[in-house]
């Protein structure tokens, strides 16, 4: 996992998580983006059996793609002998804990990382992770440019899967078609109460709003939606094509962003 995310508290169920990934959880308490995106890269480039690469955005894959081609000599080094660049910002407890548990020196796996990097970085993932299947990441609307990027770069090769569409302010959709083109998300109605304001309507600042069984295939809407912690009917932007119903549940395309009309209002009455 790599990359910023909203997200609760950690909790009990976070440690499940957190077991499932390479990065071990003291890493988890460094706040720096910067400085806890390498800390991925360092425990990730440790593992030669990564499988998946899982984070927030296709953007994020990207960004980590420029990291490592920035610092692998850098990274490298770690790896070689055990250690976690001093220039990083880290809590002097957390480095400890770091390379107390989990910082063993490899200088086998750095020896075969380095002979990969110095070929050049097209394709990189798949070279120095080759059971590397998949990358999930929001990968539709306006992330689709960065999976054309990576497919084009870092990623050649990779299959990506944009597995839910979602908000900080709730889960719109689940991914029930992966190989679908562009991505459709089927809505998942019990996860907050949503509302369709026809495209054409979007402009007027207290339009009317559609529900669920009201919505007509092949049409444009913008959502608004009310969730289970008390945000009320907020218009958070998204514009959404409905291709296909399952049972009642529309089948929705990510289309586009109303930001102009953000900066206006942001809730009905």
């Amino acid at each position: 996992m790599m990359g910023p995310v909203s997200s609760p508290p950690p909790s009990p169920a976070m440690s499940i998580v957190y077991l499932l990934t390479t990065t071990p959880f003291p890493a988890y308490e460094v706040y720096s983006e910067p400085d806890v995106l390498y800390l991925h890269l360092l425990f990730g480039l440790k593992d030669k059996k990564i499988a998946r690469i899982d984070t927030s955005f296709a953007s994020m894959a990207l960004t980590a793609g420029k990291c490592l081609e920035e610092k692998w000599e850098q990274l490298v080094d770690d790896i070689r002998v055990g250690r976690i660049d001093p220039k990083l910002n880290i809590d002097e407890n957390i480095r400890w804990k770091l390379v107390k548990n989990y910082m063993k020196p490899d200088p086998e796996r750095a020896n075969e990382l380095e002979k990969e990097f110095k070929k050049g970085f097209d394709g990189i993932f798949k070279r120095i992770w080759p059971n590397l299947k998949v990358i999930i990441c929001a990968t539709s609307g306006t992330f689709s440019m960065y999976v054309e990027k990576l497919e084009q770069s870092y990623a050649r090769g990779c299959a990506f899967f944009s597995a839910f569409y979602g908000a900080t302010e709730a889960l719109c959709g689940v991914n029930l078609l992966p190989e679908a083109r562009p991505e459709r998300y089927t809505v998942v109605f019990n996860s907050a109460f949503f509302e369709y304001i026809p495209v054409a309507n979007s402009g007027e600042d207290q339009p009317k709003t559609l529900f669920m069984e009201e919505v007509k295939l092949g049409e444009e809407y913008e959502l608004v939606v009310t969730t289970l912690n008390a945000l009320y009917r907020f218009r958070f932007g998204d514009v959404v094509k409905v291709v296909d119903f399952v049972e009642q549940a529309p089948v929705i395309e990510l289309q586009y962003r109303l930001v102009e009309k953000l900066r206006r209002t942001g809730f009905l009455c």
